[in-house]
Order: structure tokens, then C-alpha cells, then sequence
């Protein structure tokens, strides 16, 4: 997209409580109808091995940590950590993940957060 924050923000406009952009290695976007506007970066990685699958292991990231009820910022860090494990793995799912090795990655990654 050209513009991640119009394309968040129109989404948010029509409705969506929760509208979510990825950049790859530049990072995510999100806008929340209740936490605002948050923005995180890319956890780097040493080598990437293949990218199948980093899109989903995003969304199952940001899902596990939306379920634990935890807050946009970290949800956003949460999903950004999942999909590095994911970049550095031949599998489609990262033999090294668990919520653990998640929630220690995600502390790597920096956050900004707006009104």
C-alpha cells in the first residue's frame, strides 16, 4: 500500500474495530476503534530462509496475544516476533516457537503508539 495510515484509518471509518498492516521488514501498523494508533517495527533477523508463511504466523501471533486480552502495542510485538521466528525457518511453523521464545522476542521489538 501507499499508504498504510489513510487505508487503516478509512477501514476504521467504516466500521472495523481493529484494522492491521504489514510491511515486511518495515514493520506494522495498526488502528484500534478503542487504543488508538500503534506502529511497530520489524524484529531483525539474522538471515531470512523463507518468507511462506510469515503472514499467517503474523496473525496467529497478534490473535494469541489479542486473546490473552493483552494490549495493542503488545499484540502488534507479539505478531512482528511470531513472523521472525517464521522468516528464519524452513517449516511453516518455526520448531523454536512457543510463547515463551515469543514473548522474549517481542521485547526486541520498539513500538510507538498515538491518541
Amino acid at each position: 500500500l501507499a499508504d498504510p495510515a489513510a487505508f487503516l484509518t478509512e477501514t476504521v471509518d467504516r466500521g472495523a474495530t481493529l484494522a492491521v498492516c504489514t510491511g515486511g521488514s518495515q514493520g506494522a501498523w495498526a488502528i484500534s476503534r478503542t487504543e488508538g494508533r500503534c506502529q511497530v517495527g520489524a524484529v531483525a533477523v539474522a538471515q531470512v530462509v523463507d518468507t511462506n508463511g510469515a503472514g499467517d504466523a503474523f496473525v496467529a501471533g497478534l490473535l494469541a496475544a489479542r486473546l490473552d486480552g493483552r494490549p495493542l502495542a503488545e499484540c502488534l510485538s507479539w505478531a512482528s516476533a511470531t513472523g521472525a521466528l517464521c522468516v528464519q525457518s524452513v517449516e511453516l511453523v518455526s520448531p523454536r516457537i512457543s510463547r515463551e521464545t515469543v514473548r522474549d522476542l517481542a521485547k526486541r521489538c520498539v513500538t510507538t503508539r498515538s491518541g
